[in-house]
This record gives C-alpha cells, sequence and structure tokens, in this order.
C-alpha cells in the first residue's frame, strides 16, 4: 500500500485507495493492515497488506459467471508499457532477520539527477521496443522493465554501481519462469534460444580480484562433486557476505527435486548432505578456488559483481533493440532471443561483457 509501489503502474494509488476503501464499507473486501518493519523489534518481520474477497463479492461475481476457476477467462491482461515514469528504482542494503534476509526498502530518489535520467532513457528505449514486439510468453507476462540498484543508503553520494539488473514488472513475469517453460517462448511468432554467460559472478569476482584463471575452463567441474554440489556452493556464497557452515535447506530441496524428476546419476541418493557433506565439499572448493576463502573480508561485494553484470546484460538488450530491431528479454545473466538472432545475440554479449569485465566470458545456449 505504499505510494512508490504504485510508480509507474496503470493504476495510481490514491485510485485504489478509494476503490478498496468504498469496497470494505460495503463488505465486499476485508482488508487486513499491513504491519511495518522494525529492526529492533524481537518477533517477525513486517507484512504487507492483505485482501480477501467476502462472500458477498464472490457472490456477486458469480451472478455475472465469475468464478475463482474462471476469472482469467474474464480478466485480460493489459498492454505493455512503452516509456514509464520511474524507469530506475533504489533500494536500500538488505538485513538480515533470524537468519533470514530481508531485502532492501525502496529509497526516494531525488529529481533531476542527470545521470538516473540517462540511465532511464536507456530502460525507456527498451520499453519501447519491446512494447511493439509479439511476445508470447505462455502463462507469464512482460509489461515493462524497471532496474533495480541497491545499497543505495549514502544518498546523495551514491555512485549508481551497486547491483543494477533490469527486473519485470508483476509476479507473474518471465523471469519467474522455469528454465522448462521459457523454452516455450516465442517472439514474433518464432521460437527463442537462451544465451547465457558461463559462471558469470565468479568470473567477474576473478577479474577484479586479479587472479590467473583459464577463462574457457569449466570451473565446476570439480573431481569429487557433482556439478550441481560445486555450482550451487559457488552460487550460495556470492549470495552470502560470509561462507556457510551447511547446506540450506532451499539447495537440498532443489537436489531432491532433481532427483526426483530425473533419478539417480548426478543426483545420487538426492540427500545432498549424505551425497555431498557440507564440510568435505567447503574443503574441496577452496581447494580448487582458493581466491574464494577470503571472501568474507573482500572488499569485493555481491552489489558489485551484479552490478558488472548488469551493465553488460542492459547494454546488449539495448544494443539489439535500437541498432538490430531483435527483441530480447533477460533472465539475471542470460538473454532469451529469436533462434534466427542466435549469431548477433551471442557476440554482441560476448563483446558487451568484454567491455564491463575485460574477458571474454564462456557463452553456453540452450
Amino acid at each position: 500500500m505504499a505510494t512508490t509501489s504504485f510508480t509507474g503502474m496503470h493504476v495510481g494509488h490514491a485510485s485504489f485507495k478509494q476503490v478498496v476503501d468504498a469496497m470494505a464499507i460495503d463488505g465486499f473486501v476485508e482488508v487486513i493492515a499491513g504491519e511495518a518493519y522494525r529492526a529492533d523489534r524481537a518477533g517477525r518481520p513486517g507484512v504487507a497488506t492483505r485482501f480477501r474477497a467476502t462472500n458477498a463479492l464472490l457472490e456477486m461475481a458469480l451472478g455475472f459467471g465469475v468464478t475463482p476457476c474462471s476469472w482469467a477467462k474474464h480478466f485480460q491482461p493489459l498492454p505493455r508499457l512503452g516509456r514509464i515514469t520511474n524507469p530506475i528504482l533504489l533500494r536500500s542494503s538488505s538485513e538480515h532477520f533470524k537468519g533470514k534476509k530481508l531485502p532492501g526498502k525502496a529509497v526516494a530518489i531525488p529529481k533531476g539527477l542527470s545521470t538516473v535520467q540517462a540511465l532511464g532513457e536507456t530502460v525507456n528505449d527498451i520499453n519501447a521496443f519491446l512494447a511493439r514486439q509479439d511476445l508470447d510468453l505462455g502463462p507469464y507476462q512482460h509489461r515493462f522493465f524497471q532496474r533495480i540498484f541497491s545499497q543505495g543508503d549514502c544518498l546523495p553520494i551514491y555512485g549508481w554501481d551497486k547491483g543494477g539488473r533490469l527486473y519485470s514488472a508483476g509476479k507473474d513475469n518471465y523471469q519467474q519462469a522455469p528454465g522448462d517453460e521459457r523454452s516455450a517462448f516465442r517472439f514474433n511468432g518464432e521460437a527463442t534460444v537462451e544465451i547465457d554467460i558461463g559462471s558469470s559472478f565468479l568470473t567477474i569476482y576473478r577479474k577484479l580480484s586479479g587472479v590467473e584463471f583459464d577463462p574457457v575452463a569449466d570451473p565446476y567441474d570439480i573431481p569429487g562433486l557433482s556439478r550441481f554440489a560445486s555450482k550451487s556452493w559457488v552460487v550460495m556464497t556470492f549470495g552470502h557476505d560470509r561462507h556457510h557452515v551447511r547446506w540450506p535447506s532451499d539447495v537440498k530441496r532443489k537436489y531432491q527435486d532433481g532427483y526426483e524428476k530425473h533419478g539417480a546419476s548426478e543426483w545420487g541418493t538426492g540427500d545432498l548432505q549424505l551425497d555431498h557433506p557440507y564440510r568435505d565439499t567447503h574443503a574441496l572448493m577452496l581447494k580448487a578456488l582458493p581466491e574464494l576463502s577470503e571472501w568474507a573480508t573482500s572488499p569485493i561485494r555481491w552489489g558489485d559483481l551484479q552490478y558488472r553484470e548488469s551493465c553488460a546484460v542492459v547494454e546488449v538488450v539495448h544494443t539489439l533493440a535500437v541498432r538490430y530491431g531483435i527483441p530480447a528479454l533477460p533472465v539475471h545473466d542470460s538473454i532469451r532471443v529469436q533462434v534466427s538472432a542466435r549469431g548477433v545475440a551471442t557476440r554482441a554479449l560476448s563483446d558487451a561483457f568484454q567491455k564491463h569485465v575485460g574477458i571474454i566470458p564462456i557463452m553456453n545456449a540452450k
């Protein structure tokens, strides 16, 4: 219900609040007020305002033939927006609460900053181009992009060099789709392919750290470990401010899901701790990647890694749109393009990564 949550949306905060208040008064909607997060409070973190349809609303909708099972037939997606008012967002540093990472809060951006205006123009160029394309994303949507920067606690001297990925708006956006479902996407009637930067964060970290390494070797090919274990260890390390001491529950769950879906081979017994005891895995990973032993005290943080990666991805999506007329949808360290654009897109992504990181990365297409 924060006013900033409606920035750039089809419906403004004032209009939404008037409708909700009227529906609550008439007994059609039950509103459960949210509670702000306070770091000094011993208890659960803040929760958002929630809305629940009452029986009166369900009965009224039923009179028009609208049921909870058929609502999607009656409500069509709104058209994609071309140019939005606030294409650049800034969030504060994330916090940890009872072992969980809480996302940063929205930070107001002073008006008239030339740097922000230039960054926003690039994002809106991409939005305007994609608004004219026929994007068949199955049950998923793409409305518009916003580029979100992080760790914005030091305004007005913020350097706009932390985070910076392009995020597709809405909880049903295509970036939430699993890889196997993204493979069914079609752009302008043509099948698509996804091109990703191999071990993107690790490559950037090594380059920024001045580490000598073979840029074409697979860093996840480590004797005694499955690729899932070695890659998961690197990903979760970069996602935390220090080394873990055990496998996180979500990583163990993904490993078990892989076993249930594909059976044995790489997935062993389906029990990650049993197949790859964390203490042993940690030792093997630090032996193979000794540069990560200093991760907890390194001046290079995840925001720096994401920023370099985002610069390359934003540049290539923008270049493909305005120079070649090719739609590209980013998924963090990868882009999805039409099959016919695979060659052009691969070269453009490689060139952009080399420009912003200083090395030609491994490129994978799937």
